[in-house]
């Protein structure tokens, strides 16, 4: 059945669910998480921010059909904050772990993944402090529909 324009429109700006095959990352803080001699933590065992949308701009560019983190749905328009010992995802502030799951060609995000060129800085962090980054296929992905704010400011047709 051929979708009305509206229906397609919606579901190109994620306002939709989505079913496909896709890959599950699980990421989550290092285990060992290492306090320096001040007693502070070391900022480089734990997820950032910058660590998450590094990872949803490579599943992007690996052809995601959509996205979600911790079962919010992420979209191109999505912003990824710090804000204190929480991240914030639009309007949801998250904690690891984070559960991202990408749905689309699962075979191509695992190995852009996994590719030792992308994602360094993470993955050299995951050797040396024990952060945990683990990808597995998932034959079925539900993606919910994206249910932050859609209020813009500033745009303009052109």
């Amino acid at each position: 059945a051929k979708l009305s324009l509206l229906e397609e429109s919606k579901e190109k700006i994620g306002l939709t669910s989505f079913k496909s095959s896709g890959v599950a990352v699980l990421f989550n803080d290092s285990p060992l998480i290492r306090r320096d001699f001040s007693g502070d933590t070391n900022q480089d065992s734990l997820i950032q921010a910058s660590d998450l949308r590094d990872l949803i701009n490579l599943l992007w560019t690996s052809g995601a059909e959509a996205i979600s983190i911790n079962r919010q749905r992420v979209t191109f328009f999505s912003s990824i904050s710090p804000v204190g010992p929480n991240i914030l995802v639009d309007n949801f502030y998250m904690t690891p772990p984070f559960i991202i799951e990408a749905a689309g060609d699962s075979e191509f995000m695992q190995q852009r993944l996994l590719n030792p060129d992308t994602l360094t800085d993470l993955k050299k962090r995951t050797s040396r402090l024990g952060l945990n980054f683990e990808i597995s296929p998932a034959p079925q992905i539900v993606v919910p529909p994206y249910t932050g704010n859609l209020r813009t400011q500033f745009l303009q047709p052109l």
